[in-house]
């Protein structure tokens, strides 16, 4: 994702929700938004999926450990069944390993 110096506020937040930095362009992940044109209430905007659309949930690197911890207990409380992943860095690399 490329920030332009004639870019609207719209278009960067376009870029951030639905485009990636060239270095994550590896990761197979799928992102789902529902947008409005009017103001709805966080209930409206709460997407529901089956348990079954979750496999796999990798924890980046760059979170703190409260954000992760955080991460694990909503995963954990929430879809039993999801593989829970951990994403390090080494050296330039992004490993990513069981939890």
């Amino acid at each position: 994702m490329h920030k332009l110096p004639f870019d609207t506020i719209e278009e960067i937040h376009i870029k951030k929700v639905f485009f990636k930095k060239e270095k994550w362009s590896n990761e197979n992940e799928y992102r789902i938004a529902k947008m409005w044109l009017n103001y709805v209430t966080d209930d409206e905007r709460k997407i529901i999926l089956p348990d079954e659309a979750f496999k796999v949930l990798i924890i980046g690197s760059e979170l703190n450990d409260i954000e992760k911890e955080e991460i694990k207990k909503i995963t954990i409380n929430n879809f039993p069944t999801i593989d829970l992943k951990l994403a390090r860095k080494v050296n330039t690399e992004i490993q990513i390993t069981p939890n």
